[in-house]
């Protein structure tokens, strides 16, 4: 009986290891055909070159930036050194960046005024709105129809801007203001403690300036409070030169940040 019990015992183990083994070389795929597989994938896949439309845009952006750089008739920045030469503001603006950032000092005060090229969009949504309107008769008048009406007037269009205050030891004025046709709207006038609003253009800078109390909506002031704050702006140049210049300075700067726009996208295809 113990001869039988070893001899199943010996059978059960030389069946276990011949189907391991079996079982082994059924999964065991020779390094020949791995390798010739790998070969046969490297030959058969495409190489990614880029889209098939990518050379139309390089070439569309090449002209459009061609076209730009000759149509512009007048680059010159005479406007600027005039300007901050009469007013002594000095200006900061960053290519790549929509901020622009002007500074100078009054006695003991440092004035910093700060406003967006991305204003210019104002612009551009009312001569949408304008490009059909109804004349007298209640017909649909084109824009192409009144061109030679208003082609050589001067543009036009609103800028929001902050206007800062600062002065060691005291509270900080910050002014949000509106520069339209020549003159400078008051909206709200906030005063902060502590730190210097207006100067910090990060996020942080940014949130703390949406901490702050607006203050009272400015129409709401008395008239004789009105005209004082307003001759206390005026005697800082926020006035209307100021706001000739931010217009003439934020078309000036867009089309020569469209231009940068233009030469950065093209050169993402470039080798």
């Amino acid at each position: 009986m113990k001869f039988i019990t070893r001899l199943a015992s010996r059978s059960c183990q030389t069946i276990l290891a011949n189907s391991t083994r079996s079982l082994i070389q059924r999964q065991v795929v020779p390094a020949s055909r791995i390798i010739s597989s790998m070969r046969s994938f490297s030959s058969s896949s495409p190489r990614f070159l880029g889209g098939a439309h990518d050379s139309h845009l390089s070439k569309v952006l090449q002209e459009e930036l061609s076209y730009e750089e000759d149509s512009v008739t007048d680059s010159s920045t005479e406007f600027i050194s005039a300007f901050l030469e009469k007013t002594g503001f000095e200006i900061n603006s960053v290519t790549g960046e929509h901020y622009v950032t002007m500074k100078k000092n009054f006695g003991d005060e440092t004035l910093i005024v700060r406003f967006s090229i991305n204003e210019i969009s104002n612009k551009v949504d009312e001569s949408y709105e304008n490009e059909e309107h109804t004349d007298e008769s209640g017909e649909n008048v084109s824009k192409s129809e009144n061109d030679d009406v208003d082609s050589d007037e001067p543009t036009d269009f609103p800028v929001n801007f902050n206007f800062t205050v600062y002065k060691p030891n005291s509270p900080s004025l910050v002014f949000d203001l509106t520069a339209d046709e020549g003159s400078i709207e008051i909206n709200q006038i906030s005063v902060a403690n502590n730190y210097k609003p207006g100067l910090d253009i990060d996020i942080q800078g940014e949130m703390s300036r949406q901490s702050i109390y607006f203050g009272p909506n400015f129409s709401e002031l008395s008239e004789n409070l009105k005209e004082a704050v307003e001759a206390f702006l005026d005697d800082r140049g926020i006035n209307t030169g100021l706001s000739v210049f931010m217009q003439d300075y934020i078309e000036y700067k867009e089309q020569n940040e469209y231009v940068n726009w233009l030469k950065q996208f093209g050169s993402f295809f470039k080798k």
